[in-house]
């Protein structure tokens, strides 16, 4: 519930009063929560947050159904909420532009594959996922804060950037942890609900490719990058050897990235 906290941060930033309306905090949350669903889906993820997802429980019709549910549900939530009727038109139409931008980033996530890819091209198409599906999301929580507060133009011209860049933080953190998983485990154990293997499956552009890229040949890259196609052990191989090259190192770049946006506060 990140998403929900930043959003009271930016309330109260921005000259809000006491608690901002549960319902725009409804609002956020649901929309997020929607959006997993539906990616899960499109990733056929087998696990979320420990448990199976939704679709694996009860179907792929009824969960592409729920998950389009909380995103009207979202909409309904902000329309309801007890604020004047000019900031209620500002909240929903941040939310319909950020639901929109989501969809093009995981148009751009299915698509572009890291073995399709040039090798020149990773870093430019991670960011523009990570900007469109998880920095936008974000920038929201942040963004409908201030709007709820009617802040001033100025501080919405600035504030919201922050809770773009922690997204794409949290979308740096996402693609590590995976990584990790998945490199350490044993060889012949397979992913189950505790490990999730949807970026290597599915190829997806995430940013320990981009670290990688930037520190190996680009030759060696694309070759591992080929190998995700053959198989599971394959694929953990791969994991492993490209775990070597990022590692723990690249904690730092996410941590200092982040304290860059806490000193930017």
């Amino acid at each position: 519930r990140m998403r929900r906290s930043l959003l009271q941060l930016s309330y109260e930033m921005a000259g809000g009063e006491c608690s901002i309306p549960s319902s725009i905090s409804d609002a956020i949350e649901s929309l997020h929560a929607g959006s997993l669903i539906i990616d899960d889906i499109l990733d056929d993820s087998r696990s979320r947050r420990g448990h199976a997802t939704m679709h694996h429980s009860i179907g792929v019709p009824l969960a592409i159904n729920a998950g389009n549910w909380m995103y009207f549900q979202a909409l309904e939530c902000l329309s309801d909420s007890p604020l004047p009727p000019s900031i209620r038109s500002r909240l929903i139409e941040a939310m319909i532009r950020t639901a929109r931008r989501c969809h093009e980033g995981q148009a751009i996530d299915i698509h572009a594959r890291v073995d399709d890819v040039p090798v020149e091209h990773w870093k430019e198409t991670a960011s523009a996922i990570s900007l469109l599906k998880t920095g936008s999301l974000v920038e929201l929580a942040v963004c409908m804060g201030c709007i709820a507060a009617d802040a001033p133009d100025r501080l919405l011209s600035v504030l919201p950037a922050l809770g773009r860049r922690i997204g794409i933080a949290l979308q740096m953190r996402n693609d590590l942890d995976e990584l990790a998983s998945i490199a350490h485990r044993p060889s012949g154990v397979a992913a189950d609900d505790t490990v999730r293997d949807d970026d290597l499956r599915n190829a997806r552009m995430t940013w320990p490719w981009v670290w990688a890229s930037e520190q190996v040949d680009h030759r060696k890259c694309r070759t591992l990058a080929q190998r995700l196609v053959r198989s599971a052990e394959d694929r953990r191989q791969g994991a492993q050897e490209l775990f070597q090259f990022v590692g723990h190192q690249v904690d730092q770049v996410i941590s200092s990235f982040v304290s860059e946006q806490v000193r930017l506060i």
